[in-house]
């Protein structure tokens, strides 16, 4: 199935109908195979061929970034798939309550689609505001689906009844209508462990999810379950729901994107990195998208990214420290965990498990080997404790389990239980004087496949210190330009006044200096490995410049081609007194 072409990447051409938590939304990056997968999942929606799915990640891995921007995605497509995003809340709740929470909050999004209203989709309004709009707009179906749903709250037992009309509505609304539901459900795991039956919060129901063992198989309201208690949302998947959901883990960014989130989140929050530390930072977190995110975003006061050695202080406080995000993040996992499991024995497997990576132990191999003092069943429950707090992973056979492969974890936990632990620098020094040839080569290979992004970050970081030096990183360098401190470096998207839009790969402006000669720059960037660029490109780029020249400002031209130019567009490039540069001109000055 091919996607549309709309890209869920292309932020200038989205509506932003929810605002997304991530912030800035340009930071939302990487992902591409698995949102990619979650789109086309959801676009076989209204073919009526798509299963309800569950979306497993830890805290801060960027599962609700992925699941706001599918809401806006769905959302700016304006098609029969209505979005509806519900979050569940980490607070006890009574059922009413979140019965209505639930329910006022599918009505309100599914008019604000229909209607394109986007404050109904960011705050719904009440009752009968919502009615009001529904019998306005000729949805009598969605005007008595209220009405039934007030008369049930009504009623003494109206709890439960009021939850089963809530979870129904939007397959039965769907059924009526014609239209087809996504249903976006975060923090799923919550719906048994937060909701009670009493006001005074008492009688805990440990069975909401029961109503999607059936709601969960409708083809036109599947659901899209998440959950960042991987262990517990996949022990109500497989307990209480079976065979209702497929499963699909979020993993670590592949190498490329995670070097891409290092250069990305060190523009957009202004904080130098240089190429070498970008590669350092990336390869140091795994690649993990939340430990890049708290080391470029660090407290740290002495926080230098542009070292080696400053990185490593850096991801030492933030692992280490009890101000630091990491070690906060980890250190709620295992305070939840450990409150159900008694701590001293919760420890010794917990260590013993990651001291032993990649082998997988019974639970009667563990008691052997650990001495504990338990029982099958209370041996069972005290390990599905440390499971569902994903402080320990499950095996490939039941009541088999192994240690969480995460170093930066490890170093969490034996710091957190007075284990012996070397302090990072002095445990990396030697590795990372082994593996300096291997980053050089990874840093080769990134220069090539991210040049866009890496000269972005020169330009805003590093140009200003050597501005005389341009004339070394191009040919035909034009007298009189110079590298200087930039008021902006971003990529440019500009719509001409027949509504065509171009896109500049890096534009940097320039501060207007009277006193001084000014001259913006602005790069075509090409990564491509073998292919030299032709002068078909080459022309491209020059009517790009001609329209950008149109604001009036001085610009001068440079084409980066990784892998050089043919001599035909060499010609052009210098007819057309265009700067321009390859890969090792532009890196080999370094």
């Amino acid at each position: 199935m091919r996607l549309p072409t709309l890209s869920p990447y292309d932020v200038d051409s989205l509506t932003f109908a929810r605002k997304e938590r991530i912030g800035n939304t340009r930071l939302f990056v990487g992902r591409e195979e698995e949102l990619n997968s979650l789109i086309k999942w959801a676009l076989q929606i209204p073919r009526e061929m798509s299963k309800s799915n569950a979306l497993l990640a830890r805290r801060k891995k960027g599962k609700t970034a992925i699941l706001e921007r599918m809401f806006n995605y769905i959302y700016t497509l304006n098609t029969n798939l209505v979005p509806f995003y519900f979050e569940v809340k980490e607070d006890d709740v009574w059922i009413n309550h979140f019965a209505e929470d639930f329910y006022r909050g599918f009505v309100s999004q599914y008019l604000g689609f229909k209607l394109k209203n986007l404050s109904l989709i960011r705050k719904p309004p009440e009752f009968a505001k919502l009615k009001e709009l529904s019998r306005q707009n000729q949805l009598t179906v969605l005007e008595e689906d209220i009405n039934a749903f007030e008369n049930l709250s009504k009623r003494k037992d109206a709890g439960p009844l009021m939850w089963h009309h809530a979870a129904a509505a939007p397959q039965a609304i769907a059924s009526v209508t014609g239209d087809f539901i996504l249903q976006i459900i975060d923090e799923f795991q919550f719906l048994n462990s937060k909701i009670f039956l009493d006001k005074k919060l008492k009688q805990k129901k440990e069975d909401i999810p029961g109503i999607y063992l059936s709601v969960a198989e409708s083809k036109v309201a599947p659901i899209l379950a998440a959950g960042s208690w991987v262990g517990w949302l996949m022990s109500i998947i497989r307990l209480q729901l079976p065979a209702r959901f497929t499963r699909q883990t979020l993993p670590n960014f592949k190498p490329e994107e995670g070097l891409h989130a290092v250069v990305n989140y060190s523009n957009i929050s202004d904080v130098p990195v240089t190429d070498e530390t970008a590669c350092l930072i990336n390869r140091l977190c795994y690649s993990d998208p939340f430990y890049i995110s708290a080391v470029i975003r660090s407290q740290y006061k002495q926080k230098d990214l542009t070292t080696p050695g400053g990185v490593l202080k850096t991801l030492e406080y933030e692992v280490l420290s009890p101000q630091g995000d990491i070690h906060n993040t980890w250190l709620e996992y295992i305070q939840k965990s450990i409150s159900q499991v008694n701590d001293k024995y919760a420890r010794k497997i917990i260590l013993f498990l990651l001291k032993n990576p990649g082998k997988e132990w019974s639970s009667e191999a563990l008691r052997e080997e650990l001495k504990l003092p338990y029982k099958d069943k209370n041996l069972h429950l005290k390990l599905d404790a440390l499971e569902k707090g994903d402080l320990i992973l499950e095996g490939s056979t039941l009541f088999s389990y192994r240690g969480v492969t995460d170093e930066i974890f490890e170093k969490v936990v034996r710091h957190k239980f007075g284990d012996q632990i070397e302090k990072i620098p002095q445990e990396l020094e030697n590795r990372l004087k082994e593996e300096n040839k291997r980053l050089r080569g990874k840093l080769n290979y990134y220069k090539g496949h991210w040049a866009e992004f890496l000269i972005l970050n020169f330009l805003r970081h590093e140009a200003h210190q050597e501005p005389d030096h341009l004339k070394d990183r191009v040919y035909n360098y034009k007298e009189g330009t110079r590298f200087r401190e930039y008021k902006e470096v971003k990529s440019h998207m500009f719509k001409l006044a027949d509504g065509r839009v171009r896109e500049i790969d890096v534009y940097a402006v320039c501060y207007d200096e009277p006193e001084h000669e000014i001259n913006d720059l602005a790069f075509e960037v090409k990564n491509r490995e073998t292919r030299k660029t032709g002068p078909e490109e080459v022309n491209v780029f020059v009517r790009k410049l001609e329209d950008l020249r149109q604001t009036g400002r001085p610009i001068e031209g440079i084409f980066y081609s990784a892998s050089g130019f043919t001599e035909e567009a060499v010609k052009k490039l210098e007819e057309s007194n265009l700067m321009y540069t390859d890969y090792d001109r532009w890196w080999g000055s370094e």
